[in-house]
């Protein structure tokens, strides 16, 4: 990235973060802390199942790669997959990509351990609701519910502000915005 200061868009207009990823807020990350340590995007494929030879196959080979086998050898399809990534993202497996974001986390300042410890609460927070069994986790209606929602809230809010520094390194090492929240 260079160093030329750039201009925020005009008031009101939606901020292209891939031209000013300066304007990235922790509000603005969606999903990155998934990727983060003990995110769930570490431990489950997208759709949260947990195929132990399918992690370790995705860990040891390439997103390009990946997205071929998902595409079933279709290029026209896989290249509709990969155009909103980097060559930056597509030439790394998945282990690269998450060893340079505890990289990142640590060249900023941060524990990637103690992420590790806020993205464990949260997930765990998010089972205790569904023990629970309230069928509208972001509205629980009994007390308990509400008390874990509002924790939950809490330490989203605290992991992203954490986070965001290293969000921001990624960005400088190549990695858009695309790459970090999907």
């Amino acid at each position: 990235m260079s160093n030329e200061v750039r201009s925020a868009p005009p008031e009101g207009e939606t901020p292209s973060f891939e031209e000013h990823p300066e304007l990235v807020t922790s509000h603005d990350m969606n999903n990155f802390y998934t990727e983060c340590p003990e995110g769930y995007r570490r431990h489950s494929n997208a759709f949260g199942e947990e195929d132990v030879e399918e992690l370790q196959w995705k860990l040891r080979t390439t997103y390009r790669d990946q997205l071929l086998k998902y595409a079933d050898g279709d290029i026209t399809s896989a290249q509709r997959y990969m155009r909103p990534f980097t060559d930056v993202r597509l030439g790394k497996t998945d282990q690269q990509f998450f060893d340079d974001i505890d990289s990142a986390l640590r060249a900023t300042g941060e524990d990637p351990e103690a992420i590790a410890v806020l993205n464990k609460r949260i997930e765990e927070s998010k089972n205790e609701l569904r023990s629970l069994g309230e069928r509208n986790p972001l509205n629980p209606k009994s007390d308990r519910g509400r008390a874990v929602r509002e924790e939950q809230i809490h330490l989203a809010e605290e992991l992203n502000k954490r986070i965001l520094p290293a969000y921001r390194k990624l960005r400088e090492m190549g990695y858009s915005h695309n790459d970090l929240h999907n």
